[in-house]
């Protein structure tokens, strides 16, 4: 009898037959299987054994009998099958539809190869409750091989096909359909799978869900509820097996990689399904199939992230080695979420269900990684590489999440985030406050614009990122232990000293939040330790900017006790350029008036000075006495002081006198004159009408000149004041209101842009103030400088082209203020500005008697002389001064001998 006919003859027995014969037809059969027949008699072979023989075979006999020989058989066969029908498409000679029919025929022939398959697991699933792993060990790798192999060639259909696939489109698409019903049945079948405790079935659990790992990896971007019930079975499978597997080495952590992949990938095509913001009122906001695309995208990534989440949580172990991918999965879910702005413009109710749905899953996520060691060592790298898909502000809010979980640690793990703890083997790594500062400064756009976030206490109001950041960081502040409180203090200084926007800023609230809630004591130990930094520099001014902010804010925040121990601590004799940086409204009228009497006192005393020896050094010395006289008046602009503080006469004679000297020579005397019409402006309704007059012929010598925009800013001062003038019944009432509208008008015309604004904002003040009225039209007599004004008192903005997005533009800004930033460090680090030794009060710093001293360039010959000779000049000077105190008087020549010697030494130095 052939073959055919013994098939044929099988096929028309019915089940009790079948049952009889079992034992001596289905060994022939299998054996026909397993020998050289061909692919379509295999094939047809393998569908009659199903039908026939294995509802006759019980569940407990159906893997020794018939799987076992059979599905290893299959898969080869399967293999064979999908390699001539690749062997086919490479057959050019063919013509299209003989090529494509024989395409067809092989594809039919997997569909067929898969159908008894999927019987043969869903007969099992009917006729067993609880099925033993051992039991069915052949069919779970062999079929999962089939079902991952047949997923794959559906994905690359289009790629392997070519000009083909549109004839093939429906046959790939059964294809599918069956290897999908193939899935759903394995894994019915292993969900009712009882593990056995032999090492050989831990083997194979691992075996089975390594094999699943590839398959969610291939199916990929298929299709979403295939990916999603591929997911859930996997994950459902290895944690149900727990035990099994953890004595094998299969890699759960590469599960969860994969996993967070997953997740990554869904949550891009999400934010390109996001219904957006319109740009305009007129245009509608995105509805319909996108809306509902999104939500259901959205779903998708919340269920992804629950596994997850259930998947670390099961096992603990695996913590450590998917640490940095989970890390990165988090800052690239911040990088691109609103309120980032690379994020997509996405309506507020699209962003709410991101949220709700998605996003609050990032905590739960975070949470068990505090305690790892590569996490906090990746998140804390002082070397953080945030290019690419992850972004500052992205990084910022991940560790600002962190910072909120830290309290629920352990306090051995709050120290380490807190800088603690660190051994010589350790990776580099920054406190955490530190890190929270630094990557402030990487978020400046996000600063200036400002971003908005839910509100910490109040979620339902939005809140600007500084105050989100500042009332983070007073939380994990208020929560940090004595030991750790060490570290912040050296953070937080380190940050305002740093002198640089936006971390000094928000170093220096934070410091306000410590002095404010914290102990009084530690509040003047505080101000005392930041007036000796301020007075360590060289010069008051030279200190960084933060720094004295940062002291003016805590100051007032100390107890009167500790304010009068401050002034006994630093008297205002020998420390007057500090005191003009302290806020004097919150100390008693006697003491402002003693700082007052000390710095018009060092004023007088350096205008004497200068007067008599013209050096540089008292002029240096003038311009620092006046900078604090006007930094004195400057605080007392907007709340004047209770008590009256009058200038002394000579203080304004002085101050006349000078300002026409150097306003006849303004490139040479520039920062002094600048700080003199900054102290004009304070002094100027206390002047004489014939010192007025002057103060205004020089002011405008200075503006109609080609000076410098530090001169023409300083003038600005001056012309804020002049509102404030009453000039009726004076004698030189006509020469000076001819003066004034001269200086607005050489102001408003000026090129600068920044300048012509400020000089608008000076003039709108002076027209609402004056009782000159007469002096408004005569200051904008140019029809240019009428509409200019006009514009800008109606407030109309200027149109400007909108060559680059704002925040582009914020970004280039940022560039520019960092290189500046570094430019000044690096001056200040070669010497441009030199730090005192002292550091508090009282305490100078002892250098380490090992530490060798800094190398000195050498001198050449040259420079050499010079110096000799500048040495022999200053020998000289003083060689004078003994013989006019032997003679007693200066002879008549000798102030035009000193005055030719000093025109002499100016013109050295200019050259």
């Amino acid at each position: 009898m052939s073959q055919s006919s013994f098939l044929e003859d099988i096929q028309s027995w019915d089940l009790q037959k079948c049952s009889e014969q079992v034992s001596v037809v289905l060994p022939k059969l299998v054996a026909m299987y397993a020998n050289g027949c061909s692919l379509e008699r295999k094939v047809s072979l393998l569908a009659v054994m199903v039908k026939s023989f294995v509802p006759v075979i019980s569940v407990d006999h159906l893997e020794p009998q018939f799987m076992t020989l059979v599905f290893p058989e299959t898969e080869k066969v399967y293999n064979s099958i999908m390699t001539t029908l690749l062997s086919t498409l490479e057959d050019e000679a063919s013509c299209v539809a003989d090529l494509e029919q024989t395409l067809v025929t092989h594809i039919k022939m997997l569909i067929d190869l898969l159908a008894p398959l999927e019987s043969t697991l869903l007969h099992i699933i009917q006729h067993s409750e609880g099925i033993q792993l051992s039991t069915i060990q052949s069919a779970p790798v062999a079929v999962g091989s089939i079902i991952r192999k047949s997923f794959d060639h559906c994905k690359e259909s289009n790629i392997i096909y070519g000009n083909h696939f549109e004839a093939l489109s429906g046959q790939l698409s059964s294809f599918f359909k069956k290897t999908y019903t193939l899935q759903k049945a394995l894994m019915a079948l292993l969900d009712l799978v009882q593990l056995s405790q032999q090492e050989q079935m831990s083997q194979l659990t691992a075996e089975v869900s390594s094999e699943f790992h590839d398959i969610c990896t291939v199916i990929s971007s298929m299709d979403t509820s295939l990916m999603a019930n591929t997911w859930k079975f996997l994950v459902k499978f290895v944690t149900k097996h727990k035990e099994s597997l953890e004595v094998t080495d299969l890699q759960i952590a590469a599960i969860a990689g994969t996993l967070c992949a997953e997740i990554r990938s869904h949550f891009r095509h999400c934010l390109t399904q996001a219904p957006l913001e319109p740009r305009d009122t007129d245009t509608p906001p995105s509805q319909g199939r996108e809306a509902k695309s999104f939500s259901k995208t959205v779903k998708v990534c919340g269920l992804l992230a629950k596994m997850l989440i259930h998947l670390l949580k099961e096992f603990d172990k695996i913590h450590e080695d998917c640490s940095e991918v989970v890390l990165g999965l988090v800052q690239y879910l911040h990088s691109h979420s609103p309120p980032c702005l690379s994020a997509p413009r996405m309506r507020v109710d699209a962003f709410d269900e991101l949220k709700r749905s998605f996003l609050v899953c990032i905590e739960p996520l975070l949470a068990p990684f505090i305690s790892c060691r590569r996490f906090y060592e990746t998140l804390l790298s002082p070397m953080q590489d945030l290019e690419g898909d992850i972004h500052p502000f992205g990084h910022l809010l991940t560790l600002v999440t962190v910072m909120r979980l830290l309290p629920q640690s352990t306090l051995e793990m709050q120290d380490r985030y807190h800088g603690l703890g660190v051994f010589p083997e350790d990776r580099p790594r920054d406190p955490i406050i530190k890190c929270v500062l630094q990557t402030i400064s990487r978020c400046y756009p996000e600063f200036v614009l400002p971003v908005y976030l839910p509100g910490i206490v109040q979620p339902q109001r939005r809140i600007s990122l500084h105050e989100y950041i500042v009332t983070n960081l007073n939380g994990c502040v208020a929560t940090v232990t004595a030991n750790q409180f060490k570290r912040v203090e050296d953070c937080l200084l380190e940050m305002v000293v740093r002198d640089r926007f936006p971390e000094s800023l928000v170093a220096v609230d934070v410091w306000c939040f410590v002095a404010r809630y914290g102990t009084a004591e530690l509040c003047a130990y505080h101000c005392q330790l930041l007036a000796g930094l301020v007075k360590s520099f060289p010069s008051t001014n030279q200190s960084p900017a933060y720094l004295r902010f940062c002291l003016q804010r805590l100051v007032p925040l100390m107890a009167d006790a500790s304010k009068h121990e401050f002034m006994q601590q630093f008297p205002v004799d020998g420390n007057v350029s500090l005191w003009c940086w302290l806020p004097l409204q919150t100390f008693s009228p006697q003491h402002r008036k003693a700082v007052y009497g000390a710095i018009s006192k060092n004023c007088l005393q350096s205008f004497g000075a200068w007067s008599q020896s013209n050096d540089s050094e008292t002029l240096y010395n003038l311009f620092q006495s006046l900078t604090d006289l006007s930094r004195f008046f400057q605080q007392f602009d907007s709340t004047p002081s209770p008590t009256p503080l009058e200038p002394p006469t000579q203080l304004a004679a002085h101050l006349v006198a000078m300002l026409r000297r150097v306003s006849t020579d303004t490139e040479k005397f520039e920062p002094f004159a600048s700080a003199m019409y900054v102290l004009s402006s304070h002094l100027l309704l206390t002047l004489r009408p014939e010192s007025l007059q002057k103060v205004l012929e020089a002011t405008l010598s200075t503006a109609s000149s080609s000076s410098s925009l530090l001169l023409k800013f300083s003038i600005l001062s001056l012309l804020q004041k002049f509102g404030k003038l009453d000039l009726s019944n004076l004698p030189q009432q006509q020469s000076i209101l001819t003066l004034i509208p001269k200086v607005f008008s050489s102001l408003l015309s000026d090129d600068n842009s920044v300048l012509k604004h400020l000089a608008m904002v000076a003039f709108s003040e002076f027209a609402q103030e004056t009782v000159h009225e007469a002096l408004v039209p005569e200051c904008i007599q140019d029809e240019t400088t009428q509409n200019r004004v006009v514009t800008f008192l109606n407030q109309i903005p200027v149109s400007i082209p909108e060559t680059e997005s704002e925040v582009d533009y914020l970004r280039e800004q940022a560039e520019v203020l960092h290189r500046f930033h570094d430019q000044c460090t690096e001056a200040a680090d070669h010497g441009g500005m030199e730090i005192g030794t002292s550091t508090v009060e009282g305490q100078p710093h002892q250098p380490d008697e090992e530490e060798e001293p800094q190398s000195k360039k050498l001198k050449l010959d040259g420079e050499r002389s010079i110096q000799e000779s500048l040495t022999a000049i200053s020998a000289g000077v003083e060689e004078v001064k003994g013989h006019l105190t032997d003679l007693g008087y200066k002879p008549p020549w000798f102030n035009a001998e000193i005055d030719r010697l000093m025109d002499a030494l100016i013109a050295l130095k200019e050259n």
